[in-house]
Order: structure tokens, then sequence, then C-alpha cells
């Protein structure tokens, strides 16, 4: 408190002492209000660390406006202004941590995502082996057939149908999307979960441009799904619903799931587990879909989980 010489608190002292008073909580509303700011443009939480480099100046501030000394108006003016532009580096800071953490988050989710891609690549590319198995076979039915061999023909027919009812059905006629099904699919039939499926794409829709986003995006949501049941501890459903309309191919993925307490509007979608697929999955499906110009939504109420991606793709 601010008193004379004499101990006395006097009308000068009264108002020096009510204006840093009132400086005080000014400082504080403006800190608050700028944090929660960057806090809603950045989209990213700091840990606790970070937050108590954050108030030492702003406690320190305070200590000294309270502390008592004797100078001029002005000059405890001057000195209140001072702390307050010292008080509001704090939110130029709080930003830098803030891209900081968003630079490195992104660099590991890059990281991860990196893997995923690899090994959505390598299930291409062995879904392109099976296909030339496969014509490799029909050559040599078609040999077989120009020599009149009727019977090794058909002995080879039946190794095709054999070999393509294991690895391949034909769903919608689409060799991309039914080739990733197909995977998929069969992972849950040995998995013993239950799904099911609705289907509406034609054979002719022209994809071939984005095979590996549209495999890495469907294939993030099944993984997800899939995973999410195996954590399941009562029986739940995989719903898969495609769908090609007016130059869009629509997927939606309705999961039995585990109630979700994630912010699914932030720039980088922190997992529920350290470092689990969950998350980094998320973020992959966001980028493939915002690369594509496409629209995403995930949301989880009662129990279910979904996700919805639009894709605009010109059929022509």
């Amino acid at each position: 408190m601010y008193v004379d010489k004499y101990g006395v608190l006097n009308n000068e002292t009264s108002f020096s002492f009510l204006f840093l008073f009132l400086l005080i909580i000014v400082v504080t509303v403006i800190i608050v209000t700028s944090l929660n700011y960057f806090k809603a443009e950045n989209q990213l939480e700091l840990v606790g660390n970070d937050y108590i480099l954050l108030s030492i100046t702003p406690f320190a501030s305070i200590i000294l406006l309270l502390f008592p000394f004797e100078t001029s108006l002005i000059s405890r003016v001057v000195f209140s202004t001072m702390i307050l532009t010292i008080n509001l580096s704090i939110i130029f800071i709080y930003n830098k941590l803030s891209e900081r953490k968003y630079d490195y988050l992104k660099e590991f989710s890059t990281g991860i995502e990196s893997q995923r891609y690899k090994e959505h690549s390598e299930e291409y590319e062995e879904i392109q082996l099976i296909k030339h198995d496969l014509k490799n076979l029909l050559i040599s039915v078609d040999y077989l057939l120009s020599e009149e061999k009727i019977d090794l023909a058909r002995e080879k027919l039946e190794e095709i149908l054999s070999f393509s009812n294991h690895f391949y059905e034909r769903l919608t006629g689409c060799w991309v999307i039914d080739s990733l099904l197909n995977l998929k699919v069969n992972q849950m039939k040995q998995e013993h979960i239950h799904y099911k499926m609705e289907l509406q794409i034609p054979s002719d829709i022209k994809i071939d441009d984005i095979t590996l986003p549209l495999f890495s995006i469907l294939g993030n949501i099944l993984d997800n799904a899939i995973e999410e049941y195996k954590n399941l501890d009562v029986d739940g459903l995989i719903e898969i619903y495609l769908k090609y309309h007016e130059e869009k191919l629509i997927i939606k993925v309705v999961n039995t799931s585990r109630e979700k307490k994630m912010d699914f509007t932030k720039k980088i979608i922190q997992s529920e587990k350290k470092r689990g697929r969950l998350g980094l999955g998320i973020n992959s499906i966001k980028e493939h879909c915002e690369k594509l110009k496409g629209y995403h939504n995930f949301s989880y109420l009662e129990g279910k989980f979904s996700v919805l991606v639009i894709i605009p793709v010109t059929n022509s």
C-alpha cells in the first residue's frame, strides 16, 4: 500500500493505489483473453511446464505493482505502462510456444504418415501382383484352348477361380475400391468382426489418378474402425457405405465405439492414447481429403463413431 513519509494514506496515494489495482485487473483480463484467442487460433494446448514459464512474468509484475515506493504519479504511470508492456509480451511468447508444438506434432505426424503410406503402397503393389498372376494364368488358358487341350484349360480355370475367390471378390466392379475392400473384408472375416456393406459405385468410375490418396483415406478409416472393434468389451458392428453421386465419391463408415473425448476441429488431433493410431489416422484422412479438395466430418454419438468423407470425382 502507498503511504506518505508519516505512514498516512493520503488522497494522492489512494488514487495511485486504486489506479495500480485497476491496472492489474486490466492486465490480467487482457492476458487471459489474448491467450484464449491464440489458443483458438492455433488449436493447440500447451503442457504444464509451458504454463509455469508463462506465469512467472505476470506474478512478478503483480508483486512489483503492490510493492510500496515513493515517486511521482507520472513515474508510477510510466513504470506501470512498462509492466503492462512486459506482460503483453507473454502473448507473443505463448504464440511462439504454440507454433513450436505445432511444428513438432506436424513433424511427428508426417513421419508416422510416411510409414502408413508405405504400408498402403505395399498393399497396392501386392494387389497389382495378384492381378499380374491372374493375367498370366489367363494367358496360359488361352494358349491351352488354342492347342485344343480342353481338359488342361479347364484345370487352369478351376485354379483361377479358387485363386480369385480366395483373394478377390467383385464388390463394385471398380478394381481400385474392390482391391482395398477385399483386403479389409478378408481381415474382418479372419478376426470374426461383424460388418455390413452398402456399395453403390459404378464399375467405370474414373479414380485412377487418386488411387494412392484414396487407399490412404479409406484404408485409415477402416483400420481405425477395425482397431476400435478389437478393443471393445462387447460385440460391435462396422457399417461401410460407399456411394457415387453427382460426381462425388461418398464414403461413410460407422462403427461401435467407446466414448471419444477428442476435439475433431483441431488442426492436429492428439490421440486418446499416446502415439496411438487413431489420432494420426484421422490426421492423415484430413490431410489427404483437403489435398483432394474434399469434405470430412468425424463425430461420436451414443456409442457410435462416424466418419464421413466426400471426394469430388469427375467421371468423364
